[in-house]
């Protein structure tokens, strides 16, 4: 399995919660957390993950977050 794996740290990527744009997998992890901690929940997301499209294409088996209430 390890043959196969991706890691990447520098994605661009954008916040559900506040539209904050972010640039490495650290800074998005930490500052998903902090609304999470704050009470946020996936129903107030609004839209997808702002991943660029070559990362998207990479995301199997997914649930983009504005479906997240579907689970």
């Amino acid at each position: 399995m390890e043959h196969w794996k991706q890691t990447i740290q520098d994605i661009q990527s954008s916040c559900g919660f506040c539209g904050l744009l972010m640039t490495s997998w650290t800074e998005r992890a930490d500052h998903l957390a902090d609304h999470f901690k704050s009470g946020a929940t996936m129903a107030q997301w609004l839209g997808d993950w702002g991943f660029d499209d070559d990362v998207v294409q990479m995301v199997q088996n997914s649930i983009p977050p504005c479906r997240s209430d579907r689970v």
